[in-house]
């Protein structure tokens, strides 16, 4: 099986795999005669053997994504004038119930619904992606830790860490290859200076923003910061002011705005993966972000993690 396929890829090539044995096996019972072959009450047992399995991946899709659309780490996410409650780091409910569920119901996931329809399956070729493989991105002892700490399995991402601020493209600028058009950094272990003045790494277009208004960065842990600097115009982050000269740790989705709130220009905390590759991007100007070829051949210089 090939992971990079999808679950419903990996499944659709073991199960055609092994009805071509069942195929093969039927007909050396009728002594390879076609017409003595029983076609209809092979493909009945076929898909009685998966039909659940199918069903259920097929729901866990469609609540994964529910998940990943409504996820909420702490209580206060998206309560707007409630949301000082996050800083106290309460365990969201659902959160919570999640954990539970995964605890209860991880086995079984992992040995049947996606380690394979292996009782269904003829051990006639080397196993893969199975229970027994060993994860290749962290190590197995690191998974209740990612679980109970999301910051974490932050720290551990194999990803790279970015101040973006995104617009529509002008007309002109749109072509088979762009989608938007930023202007933005990345998160390095050196820091980077935010500011109106032409030799900041990011120029903010907004007049209130002192020529050195903050700084970001990444320490060596993974962690990122946003530090506002002495005669600013104020910082915001996620429409809060930062006390003069506050440090104040960073997680993906967090906005900033420097020199006024609201600002012309509000910058965002993304990640990327690694394998991925976004090419333009520039601290002083906003640029078209290509993607495809064009940004493998432009992609940026690898950031110290």
């Amino acid at each position: 099986m090939q992971p990079n396929l999808g679950q419903g890829g990996c499944m659709a090539i073991e199960d055609a795999f092994q009805l071509g044995q069942d195929m093969r096996a039927a007909l050396d019972k009728v002594s390879g005669d076609p017409e003595q072959l029983d076609v209809a009450g092979l493909w009945s047992s076929y898909q009685q053997g998966r039909i659940v399995r199918a069903a259920a991946i097929h729901g866990m899709a469609g609540f994964a994504a529910i998940m990943a659309s409504t996820y909420k780490a702490y209580l206060g996410e998206g309560l707007g004038p409630l949301e000082f409650i996050k800083k106290y780091q309460i365990p969201h409910p659902g959160r919570v119930i999640g954990r539970i569920v995964l605890a209860l119901t991880m086995p079984a996931v992992l040995g049947w619904v996606l380690g394979g329809n292996n009782s269904h399956l003829e051990r006639i070729r080397p196993s893969s992606c199975r229970i027994e493989d060993k994860l290749k991105v962290f190590n197995e002892k690191d998974f209740e830790t990612f679980m109970r700490d999301d910051r974490e399995l932050l720290r551990a991402a194999h990803a790279r860490w970015m101040l973006l601020c995104e617009r529509e493209p002008s007309c002109d600028a749109v072509d088979a290859t762009s989608n938007s058009e930023a202007k933005g950094i990345y998160l390095g272990t050196a820091p980077a200076v935010v500011g109106s003045g032409q030799d900041t790494h990011l120029l903010v277009a907004d007049t209130a923003a002192a020529a050195e208004h903050a700084r970001v960065w990444r320490e060596p842990n993974g962690d990122c910061y946003v530090q506002d600097l002495p005669n600013s115009n104020g910082t915001w982050l996620n429409g809060r002011q930062l006390r003069a000269g506050e440090k104040h740790q960073l997680l993906p989705q967090d906005t900033l705005e420097f020199g006024s709130h609201p600002s012309s220009e509000v910058y965002k905390v993304k990640m990327q993966h690694i394998s991925l590759s976004t090419g333009g991007l520039n601290g002083q100007t906003y640029m078209v972000i290509p993607v495809g070829a064009q940004a493998k051949a432009e992609e940026p210089e690898p950031v110290p993690a």
